[in-house]
């Protein structure tokens, strides 16, 4: 039983962080439409905070937030990876998967 409370505790810190990851995640992903102001230090902020939600939400078992945060986190490398150049579309699928990550959020309990 003590085990459950514990358990329970961890849940409900995990949804009370990951609301506020989505509040930084809010304020990366309008910078994202600027591109001119998306450095490869923002896009490692926005890799790492999807990061580190794609881990904890798959360990509470929202499965949702996780596979879209996993998405993101892999377009955000991508990002990095294109350097100077990246292409467009690339851009808009960041920005699309960064809605799902933060319309999922919005979701748990």
């Amino acid at each position: 039983m003590a085990d459950e409370g514990r358990l329970a505790a961890l849940r409900q810190k995990f949804v009370a962080r990951s609301r506020e990851q989505a509040a930084r995640i809010t304020e990366l992903r309008a910078l994202l439409k600027t591109k001119a102001a998306m450095t490869p230090e923002t896009l490692g902020e926005l890799k790492r905070l999807c990061h580190s939600l794609h881990g904890a939400a798959g360990t509470f078992g929202f499965e949702a937030v996780s596979d879209a945060a996993a998405t993101a986190e892999d377009l955000s490398e991508d990002l990095v990876a294109a350097g100077a150049a990246p292409d467009v579309m690339l851009y808009a699928k960041l920005d699309a998967a960064l809605g799902q990550v933060l319309e999922r959020i919005a979701h748990i309990a």
